[in-house]
């Protein structure tokens, strides 16, 4: 069996402070002493303060210890954390005469950004990663003056907000000789340092993986994330087959042996062939007499769900409910549905938005079943509900976003709109 670190706990959170430790070893003094007065600048004090110190060094050394012994043994099993990577645009420099202008290594141009409502922006900088040359005969189709596209890296690791097409960069050294530099598109857009809990929720994933036989749906979905290239959803059932799947209104009976593993790949479902190679390697790892079996997962569309969002009071309502509808529509997307439940569940969205900029609070969240068989379409759980469960087992949500609702208020004036493009 492998380790199993699914109950691991992040202890950095009771990390103290000096202070802390100062006032409460002066506190549990007093239980014992209650006349007990530490007065400042005496040597009792300069003794205290400098034990609180190295007392707080030894407590976050301490609380580290699991995060790097984990980190070590998944390490010497290839598991390497996601150090982030640096955004890659596209640039077209122009020069302001018929000219020849050689540009740098390490040259660096810059674009601005809004950010939030409140009128802030962001800046950010990219680099040249080889000397540049544009020759007095790179005029392009229609154009009267030399110009280039080239390639930039991002200055810093990490996720960029773009700006428009065509919107104007600044070049940070002087060279007299460019007229613009224009942003055309990109080909990353970066993406931030993987954070301690996904990067060892991922290492426990790799764990339970490594075992010579897999016996529980818990392994064998383990094992399918982690070692193949073309699954990115799985949900494994043990006690089930895959013409027995029902769970509401009834659920299906256990059938002994049997072990159904559900999946979805890379946004589009797998061939027959890729499920039959599936199966079959799962088989050769899987105790002797289980029957697994590998389907696709259901894509379920026959649902509504309404927003209704309460805003800051200087918050854009256009730009708010834009971002709530792209939220949203990510989130009830067969990639973006990131809930272990079987259903859909109005605190999990209602979450996601509540971080959106902008948005004071979500007022509430409902979704209503449509005709078909995906939900169940007898009472509760047809209209108006906070949980909407699926009707049989391995299904992922695909919901167009013209079937979602937001309703926005600002400063009590409320306006609805049903929004049916991103």
């Amino acid at each position: 069996m492998p380790v199993d670190f699914s109950q691991y706990v992040d202890l950095t959170i009771y990390d103290a402070t000096p202070t802390d430790i100062y006032l409460g070893s002066i506190e549990l003094a007093r239980t014992t002493l209650p006349e007990f007065a530490l007065r400042s600048g005496t040597p009792e004090d300069a003794i205290f303060q400098a034990m609180s110190y190295i007392q707080m060094l030894s407590v976050a050394a301490i609380n580290r210890i699991p995060n790097r012994l984990m980190e070590g043994i998944v390490k010497l099993a290839g598991v390497e954390r996601d150090l982030g990577s640096r955004a890659t645009i596209t640039a077209k420099i122009t020069l302001s005469s018929v000219t020849s202008l050689i540009i740098p290594l390490n040259t660096a141009f810059t674009y601005v950004v809004p950010f939030g409502v409140t009128g802030e922006t962001l800046e950010y900088t990219f680099l040249t990663t080889e000397d540049i040359s544009i020759l007095s005969t790179d005029i392009e189709v229609g154009e009267t003056l030399p110009s280039k596209t080239v390639t930039l890296t991002s200055q810093m690791i990490g996720y960029h907000l773009l700006p428009a097409q065509y919107d104007e960069m600044t070049v940070q050294q002087n060279f007299p000789d460019i007229l613009n530099v224009q942003f055309i598109g990109y080909s990353s857009t970066g993406t931030n340092p993987e954070e301690d809990s996904v990067f060892l929720n991922r290492c426990a994933s790799v764990l339970q993986s490594f075992s010579n036989v897999n016996t529980t749906a818990s392994q064998l979905k383990y094992y399918v994330l982690t070692t193949s290239d073309t699954v990115a959803r799985c949900k494994a059932y043990d006690l089930t087959s895959p013409l027995n799947m029902a769970l509401y209104p009834t659920p299906a009976a256990a059938e002994n042996g049997s072990v159904c593993v559900t999946v979805y790949g890379q946004n589009r479902l797998l061939t027959a062939l890729e499920r039959s190679a599936l199966a079959f390697e799962l088989a050769n790892r899987a105790n002797a007499g289980l029957d697994i079996q590998v389907v696709d997962m259901t894509l379920c569309d026959e649902f509504e769900v309404a927003i209704d969002v309460v805003l800051d009071p200087d918050a854009d309502e256009d730009i708010a409910t834009s971002d709530i509808l792209s939220s949203a529509s990510i989130f009830l997307s067969p990639l973006g549905f990131t809930s272990t439940a079987e259903g859909l569940s109005a605190g999990e969205l209602s979450r996601i938005i509540s971080n959106i900029d902008g948005v004071a609070y979500v007022t509430s969240i409902v979704f209503n079943s449509t005709a078909g068989t995906q939900f169940p379409q007898t009472s509760p759980f047809t209209t108006g509900v906070a949980f909407l469960p699926f009707s049989s087992k391995g299904c992922l949500p695909n919901l167009d976003p013209a079937n979602i609702t937001v309703t926005v208020e600002v400063a009590d004036s409320v306006q609805g709109s049903t929004l049916e493009t991103l």
